[in-house]
Parts: structure tokens; C-alpha cells; sequence
């Protein structure tokens, strides 16, 4: 586990100097906040397992929208633009936003 948790460290730190260099300022905000909040629920995630607490559907659904690891993905895409915060966070993009997660989040359930 240890050696996982290096590589990753690595692995992000090379990405991390990579992407400075060329993102804007907004992206590099909204990928850390997104990428954080992946972070957590994925803690949250492995404090379930080892403490063998089962959610309910509606609460694991919640849950699995962010270890799902879509938003920081697609927010990939934003890394060479510099879009305002007025843009990224209009109520229609917004929405689209979770209208994608919950289709990755679809598929991912019905490939079990």
C-alpha cells in the first residue's frame, strides 16, 4: 500500500508541474477543489470498507458521484482555456455538469 501511495505521489507531482505551466489560474482552482473532494470521498470510501458500514442506495449514490472520479476527468478538457468563474459556474453548465456524471455514474452501475 505504501509503495501505491508513492507512485501516486510522484505521479501527481510530475502532473501537477506539467500542468501549471500552462493552465490559468481558474482551472488550476476548480481542479484542485474538484480533485479534493475526490480525495475525501474516497477516504470516506475505505472508512466504510474497513469499518464494514453499508449505505443505503440513495447515500452510496451520493458518495459514488464523486469517487467516481468523473469531474476531475472532464475537467481536463478546461485545462487550456480560461474560462471566468461566470461561465463554469452558470446554472446551465452546471447542470449538464451532474447530467454527465450521473451518466458515467449509470454505466459504470450497469457494467457490474
Amino acid at each position: 500500500m505504501i509503495i501505491i501511495h508513492l507512485k501516486s505521489t510522484v505521479f501527481l507531482s510530475r502532473f501537477w508541474a506539467r500542468a501549471i505551466q500552462t493552465a490559468s489560474l481558474p482551472f488550476q482552482r476548480r481542479f484542485l477543489d474538484s480533485f479534493t473532494k475526490y480525495l475525501r470521498a474516497v477516504v470516506v470510501e475505505a472508512l466504510d470498507r474497513e469499518q464494514g458500514h453499508c449505505r443505503s442506495m440513495d447515500d452510496y449514490l451520493k458518495l459514488r458521484r464523486y469517487t467516481i472520479g468523473a469531474e476531475p476527468s472532464f475537467l481536463l478538457h478546461e485545462m487550456g482555456m480560461d474560462l471566468p468563474d461566470e461561465v463554469f459556474y452558470h446554472p446551465v453548465i452546471m447542470e449538464l455538469a451532474e447530467n454527465i456524471i450521473d451518466l458515467v455514474l449509470i454505466d459504470n452501475v450497469k457494467s457490474y
